[in-house]
C-alpha cells in the first residue's frame, strides 16, 4: 500500500513531462512551462534562426513568419533573462504567458524596394475550412534589411483570437494589400511545433 502511494504520483509526473505542448495550448501545464523555460536556457547561445526554426516559415525574401505559440514565448523570455544572468520567478513567467495566451500571434518580416511598401498590409489566418481577419495588428519599424541587401524589412505582428482552431490544424496565414491577388502565404502544422 505505501508503495502505491509513491509510485501513482511518480507516474503521473513522469507522464505529464512526456506530454507535447501544443502551439495553440491555451494553457501550459507545470510541466510544460518547465520543458520551455529548460529549452530557453539551454540553448542560450544557440544562433536565433536555428532557436526559433520550430515556429519559422521562411520564404526568403517573400517573407518570414514566426508563430509565437505560449511555448517559443516562455522559452524566449527564459532565453533572455539567462542572457541577463537572471532566473525566471513567477511573476514574470505568467507576465510572458500573458501575451500570448488564447491567442494565436505571429511575427512576419515582410520585404520590399519602398519605405511604405506594407502600408496597406492585412492578414487572414485560414484553419479548418474557415478564414479569420486579424484581432489586432501593429507594424513596427521600415530598416534596412541585413539578410537580403537592397531590400527594406518591415516587422509586422498579427493577432488572431484562438477560438475554436484545433491543436491539430493545419493553418494558413495570409498577408498582403487588399486589392493584392497573389498573397503571401505562411503554411503552419500545428501538431509538429509546441
Amino acid at each position: 500500500m505505501k508503495g502505491q502511494k509513491i509510485i501513482l504520483p511518480a507516474l503521473f509526473i513522469i507522464m505529464s513531462f512526456s506530454v507535447p505542448a501544443g502551439a495553440i495550448q491555451i494553457h501550459l501545464s507545470e510541466a510544460q512551462r518547465g520543458e520551455a523555460i529548460s529549452y530557453g536556457v539551454r540553448n542560450l547561445n544557440t544562433d536565433t534562426r536555428v532557436f526559433f526554426k520550430e515556429w519559422t516559415v521562411d520564404h526568403g525574401v517573400n517573407g518570414l513568419a514566426i508563430l509565437n505559440s505560449e511555448f517559443l514565448t516562455l522559452a524566449n523570455s527564459a532565453r533572455d533573462a539567462a542572457l541577463d544572468g537572471q532566473e525566471m520567478d513567477p511573476y514574470a513567467i505568467e507576465d510572458s504567458l500573458a501575451k500570448t495566451q488564447g491567442k494565436l500571434v505571429f511575427t512576419i518580416y515582410a520585404y520590399g524596394k519602398t519605405e511604405d511598401f506594407a502600408k496597406d498590409y492585412g492578414a487572414l489566418l485560414k484553419a479548418n475550412g474557415k478564414t479569420y481577419p486579424a484581432t489586432y495588428w501593429e507594424d513596427g519599424e521600415v530598416t534596412p534589411s541585413e539578410s537580403h541587401p537592397g531590400m527594406l524589412v518591415q516587422e509586422l505582428f498579427y493577432y488572431f483570437p484562438v477560438g475554436s482552431i484545433s491543436p491539430e490544424s493545419q493553418i494558413t496565414l495570409q498577408i498582403g494589400t487588399p486589392e493584392q491577388k497573389d498573397k503571401i502565404q505562411f503554411e503552419f502544422d500545428l501538431k509538429k511545433i509546441r
